[in-house]
Order: C-alpha cells, then structure tokens, then sequence
C-alpha cells in the first residue's frame, strides 16, 4: 500500500497492510492512512468485507479436539490386520472377508482398488497427525487475535466516545449519579443497588458513541447488543448481556477526569472477580489473574485516561501498578458490592451486574 498518499481505484492493494488494518496491528498514522485510502476506493471497501466476513467465519467455527492416540490407533488396526491377512513383501493381501483393507490378488494386479502398503498408511497417519497439530492450533491462534483486534477496535470506539464526552464536559467522565451506601452488585432482595454501567451507557444515550455493539465482547458466548428504537429513553443497558467488559467504578467521592493521569485505567476487558451471582471468594483469589476473556487468561485489553487502549498481561498496570480489579483498600466479600475506588487514580474496574 502506498504510504504517501490516498489510493485510488487504480491502485492494487497489498493484503498483509489490510490485513494488519483488521487486526489491530497498525499505529495510529499507518492506521488513518488505510482509512484515508478506504473511504477514496470502493475496492478496498469490497476486500475488506471478505476480510470481516473470513473473521466472521472464524469466530464461529468450534476447532476440534486433537485426538493423541491417532497415530498408535492407525497402528493397532495395521497390526489387526497383520494377523488376518497374508503377506507378499510388503503388500497386504487380503485373504478373508474381515480385512479392512479392499481384496487385492498381488501387487499391480486387477483387483478392486490400489493396495496400501503398511508404510503408507503409517505416512498417512502421520501426516493427519501433523496437520492436526500444525494447522488446528494455527486456526485458533488466527481466531483469537481476530477477537482480541475486534475488542481493541471496540475499546478504541469507546475511548473517541469518552474523548469527545469530556471536551463537552469540562474533562469529567460519564456520571449518572450513585447511591451513597448502595452497592452495585447483585445481591440480597431488600438491598438498595446502583448500577455501574449507567455511566457508560450516556455515550450511547446521548450519541458520543453511534453504536452499542462497542459494549460487546466477541468472545463472550451469552453477550449481545442492545437494540431499541430509541436510546435516549433508556437509562441503563437492558440487561447485564448488553455490556460485556469491566468499567471504572465511578462511586467514588473523588472521580476521575479524562486525561488526568494518563496511565491510569479506565475500561478494560471483562474482570475476573465480578459477574458471578453470589460474593466471591477474594481470599482465594490469585491478585495476578487477568480477565477470563481471551487466550487462556493471559492478557486483557485495557483503555487508558490517554485515550490509548493496548494489550496488558497482568492486571498490575494502573498507576503506580495498581491492580486494576481490586480497590486500593483491601475488603472482604461482604464489602466488596460496597467498594469504591479510594481516590481518583484507583483504578477498580468492575463487570455489569
């Protein structure tokens, strides 16, 4: 692609820059510069729907299980086989009915189809071996980094959404308004809550955000957007489904400001502490753990007051590597629905519930 300047219709695309494009890989000049070059060609437009479609596809395939003892299961039936049959060099002739193998008289002869020898099959299954464990974990591997380059793209939705609230706003963060004393967990009837994301939920309220689906995680498998005619006249997102990341907990005295420390975190993927219907066990929680949503737990996206949003492996990366999960005071699980963020760079991430 032509780092220069905008591409026109004329121009042939090179796949690898279109390809990092959709999956995150490009800085931000790299970036608007494929975007300058998408809006001037309908071509790329073209190619890059069968880009989002091929990720599509790969978001729904389910990859097999690679099976460990295919090798030495080919083998045992060889061997099966072996006691049956008779043999002429290393031709297999089939001299009973069981044989697995079609009946052939001798090699090169006209029997009812071509002899396998037992180190063909042996080949054989060595190479389905091989591909099982070469191109199966190529295509999970492919798949997760389309889903973890989708919920960046969703965080960096939501971070212009953010930008542009607090430019109308004196610097401050979405705030609907809380409770004093509520909690903002599920929990007991009786128990007076106030809802987390009813802050986030005025980007797409008051359209700073155009579309709810930034709020949805691809790899969660119960998550879906939220649809209405119109969403002004909502408060809150419909149901828990709705939103499936972790946001700042804004029942804080002190409440964040947009860009007022740049490292801190704001949005992130989904915690690994809240969600569930009863209290967690925090005690037996591991403060090392990152979000359950993407490649074995070994990472989270996370959305920086900067605007910035990266890839993170541990859940220490708050200012001054606070944990972004858990408030700077330490609580018990019967606190825990009524923490809040201890001053205004604690970052205390917390799910929809």
């Amino acid at each position: 692609m032509n780092t220069g300047n905008v591409m026109d219709d004329s121009e042939p695309i090179i796949d690898q820059e279109l390809l990092d494009y959709e999956l995150g890989r490009l800085g931000d000049a790299q970036r608007a510069m494929v975007e300058q070059a998408l809006e001037a060609s309908l071509e790329l437009r073209q190619q890059q729907v069968v880009l989002r479609e091929t990720f599509a596809g790969l978001d729904a395939w389910t990859e097999p299980a690679a099976p460990e003892y295919l090798v030495g299961q080919v083998l045992a039936g060889v061997a099966s086989a072996e006691q049956r049959s008779m043999f002429a060099g290393d031709t297999i002739l089939a001299d009973t009915p069981a044989s697995a193998l079609p009946p052939v008289t001798e090699r090169g002869g006209s029997g009812s189809g071509p002899i396998l020898t037992i180190r063909e099959l042996v080949a054989i299954a060595a190479c389905i071996t091989i591909f099982v464990g070469v191109f199966v974990p190529a295509g999970i591997k492919a798949k997760n980094m389309a889903w973890r380059a989708q919920c960046q793209s969703n965080l960096e939705a939501v971070a212009a959404g953010l930008a542009s609230y607090s430019e109308d706003f004196q610097r401050q963060m979405p705030f609907a308004g809380s409770l004093a004393g509520a909690s903002w967990r599920r929990s007991q009837p009786g128990v007076t809550r106030t809802s987390n994301t009813q802050h986030p939920f005025l980007l797409v309220k008051f359209r700073y955000v155009r579309n709810p689906d930034v709020f949805v995680c691809p790899t969660r498998e119960h998550a879906r957007p939220m649809v209405a005619d119109d969403y002004n006249q909502f408060d809150d997102v419909a149901e828990k489904a709705n939103f499936a990341y972790a946001y700042q907990n804004m029942g804080g005295v002190e409440r964040p400001k947009w860009g007022a420390d740049p490292k801190m975190v704001m949005m992130a993927d989904a915690s690994p502490l809240t969600g569930t219907s009863g209290p967690h066990n925090l005690s037996g929680y591991p403060d090392t753990a990152n979000s359950r949503n993407h490649d074995r737990e070994d990472g989270q996206n996370v959305l920086r007051s900067s605007g910035f949003v990266g890839w993170e492996t541990s859940p220490k990366v708050g200012v001054a590597d606070d944990n972004i999960w858990t408030p700077a005071r330490e609580v018990t699980p019967e606190q825990f629905g009524y923490a809040v963020p201890v001053h205004a760079a604690d970052s205390f991430l917390v799910n929809s519930e």
